[in-house]
């Protein structure tokens, strides 16, 4: 199934809330979680700012030629700073990646977005 009428993070959320209410509800704002690469063991600490699915592995950009693997969201990470952040792009960058369809099936499965954290303190 592909969204083409979405033009908002609020229109998708709306949408996967309506359709899968009870997984959606499981989802959890805040929770932190770090990804170690297991060729050059470097990790990042990500933060969600918006509900919604996160991958199990991401390409380490440290080494380039590792993969991160995800902690599960165990309780120490909690107290870690994050380095970077999961949200639901929003308006034309959400219009943008819903014309792949690959990129759609993820944002309409409920997956987010990664950047870095702009002020990591």
């Amino acid at each position: 199934m592909k969204i083409t009428k979405v033009q908002t993070k609020e229109q998708l959320e709306k949408y996967l809330s309506d359709t899968h209410p009870a997984w959606w509800e499981a989802f959890r704002v805040g929770r932190k979680n770090m990804y170690r690469c297991n060729n050059c063991s470097h990790f990042i600490v990500t933060i969600e700012v918006d509900r919604g699915v996160t991958p199990m592995m991401l390409s380490c950009d440290s080494c380039t030629i590792g993969t991160r693997r995800s902690g599960f969201y165990l309780d120490g990470y909690q107290k870690l700073t994050p380095t970077h952040e999961w949200y639901r792009p929003d308006g034309d960058e959400l219009l943008e990646l819903l014309e792949d369809p690959q990129a759609n099936d993820h944002y309409i499965r409920g997956g987010l977005s990664i950047r870095p954290v702009e002020d990591v303190s």
